[in-house]
């Protein structure tokens, strides 16, 4: 290989890097950034998928407690009620804090 073809090579793998360079940073702003909260949800997700419901209710209470208006939490926390029973102990025990939480951010 001569110099001259070396030359132009290395040139062409420059500039290979820099448009994947560009490419990468064009991907990069097609993700979105999650909040604290939606991430919050999504680890309350996985919990409850993984039969997990104390730690998924209880990340689902603070979310309550910051913001009661929080419909993903209130879902997640419907969709435990159904799938243990309102008669299971720990449904009753998370309507009571649902009661409490209610009553503070009045």
């Amino acid at each position: 290989m001569t110099e001259e073809t070396y030359s132009q090579e290395s040139k062409y793998a420059s500039i290979g890097l820099e448009k994947r360079s560009e490419e990468n940073d064009n991907s990069l702003k097609d993700h979105t950034i999650l909040s604290e909260d939606q991430i919050c949800i999504e680890v309350a997700r996985v919990s409850f998928d993984e039969f997990d419901y104390q730690k998924g209710c209880d990340i689902c209470l603070e979310l309550l407690r910051r913001d009661y208006n929080n419909n993903d939490a209130h879902s997640l926390i419907l969709d435990t009620f159904h799938a243990l029973g309102f008669k299971n102990e720990l449904i009753i025990n998370l309507k009571a804090q649902l009661r409490q939480i209610m009553l503070e951010s009045k």
